[in-house]
């Protein structure tokens, strides 16, 4: 990745040095900052910025305390230009003079769309149909860096959106663990690219659809009870999870999927999303039955189909047992259709 500015003098960034030593930022820091300055272009975007969801690894790779403690570095330093929300006050993105002109034009996730959120609450789309998608865009369910550190913090409908399920983004940093934030963190990594989704998530909905026979929202559902419920709960136990960068993240969660353990995960939210679908089932068809039972359009001792008109009512013996459209209302409960003389019997 080309500089902008390749002409940076040694004089000038031995003064730049001097300014950060008078600002009081320590000499462990500026060794830091000046790795950022010079360009960590592995964590830089096309545009030749460092964005938001790459703030977590920049951190780790510079050994910050703190998310908040690599932001406070760069603010006190005054030499990286940032983008903050208007709204919150969160930094959006920053960058290097020496890549990125101050006065250019930039376009942040909020440009272009809403940052991520519930893998736990987002799988966004990439084909015309969304048929894929795991998750919507909903900025509710979004949560973003805010200034204030996460360690700090820390003690869908037919179409296959399943918003529902709450897939995560980057975490809720009131409630979750710094471990959970970062399990989360990498799944909504993995659905955001095209290219990670298509060779970790997709198959599994398509095993899932044929595996199950259903349709594709319903196997995108196992997927985000997989990961809901079973992958990120199995990451945020693993110590050495958050030691790695997300290459080896990757090579994790897909040995993990080949081995004995990781087919039982994926067994387990299988059998998890059956007892939902069949809970589901069930429900709906009291619900059905409810409304059934409630349209007494003739009398309030029959019922009638709101779709057909067909009447009907319960018989101890007989089961449910229907009426003749020409027959008289139903006099009480008690009475009993006579299908020989065409009259009510009580």
């Amino acid at each position: 990745m080309q500089q902008n500015d390749p002409s940076m003098s040694v004089a000038g960034l031995k003064k730049m040095m001097h300014i950060w030593k008078s600002r009081n930022i320590t000499d462990s820091t500026t060794t830091k900052l000046l790795e950022l300055y010079l360009g960590l272009t592995a964590y830089m975007n096309s545009q030749k910025i460092y964005p938001q969801e790459n703030f977590y690894e920049i951190r780790n790779s510079l050994r910050f305390s703190t998310t908040q403690a690599l932001i406070e570095a760069m603010k006190r330093s005054q030499a990286f230009p940032f983008v903050t929300d208007p709204e919150t006050g969160a930094v959006k993105a920053f960058w290097s003079p020496l890549y990125h002109e101050t006065n250019s034009e930039i376009h942040t996730e909020k440009d272009n769309g809403p940052a991520s959120q519930t893998f736990a609450q987002t799988f966004v789309p990439t084909d015309n149909n969304n048929i894929n998608n795991i998750y919507t865009n909903s900025t509710n369910e979004r949560t973003s860096f805010r200034s204030s550190s996460p360690e700090k913090d820390s003690p869908k409908d037919d179409s296959g959106n399943l918003s529902e399920e709450n897939f995560p983004g980057q975490g809720n940093f009131t409630t979750d663990t710094l471990p959970t934030i970062a399990a989360k963190e990498f799944f909504h990594r993995i659905n955001t690219s095209k290219e990670e989704k298509a060779g970790i998530l997709i198959p599994l909905i398509d095993r899932f659809q044929q595996q199950e026979g259903i349709d594709r929202p319903q196997a995108c559902r196992i997927v985000v009870c997989l990961v809901n419920e079973k992958l990120i709960p199995y990451f945020t136990a693993q110590v050495k999870f958050r030691k790695l960068n997300h290459t080896g993240r990757l090579a994790w969660l897909a040995n993990l999927l080949k081995s004995a353990h990781g087919q039982n995960l994926i067994a387990q939210a299988i059998q998890s999303h059956r007892t939902k679908r069949e809970q589901e089932a069930r429900e709906n068809c009291r619900k059905q039955c409810s409304e059934l039972r409630s349209f007494h359009p003739v009398s309030p001792h029959e019922w009638s189909d709101r779709e057909s008109g067909s009447r009907f009512y319960d018989d101890a013996t007989e089961g449910t047992v229907l009426i003749p459209a020409e027959a008289a209302p139903r006099p009480s409960e008690k009475a009993v259709w006579n299908v020989l003389s065409h009259l009510w019997n009580e």
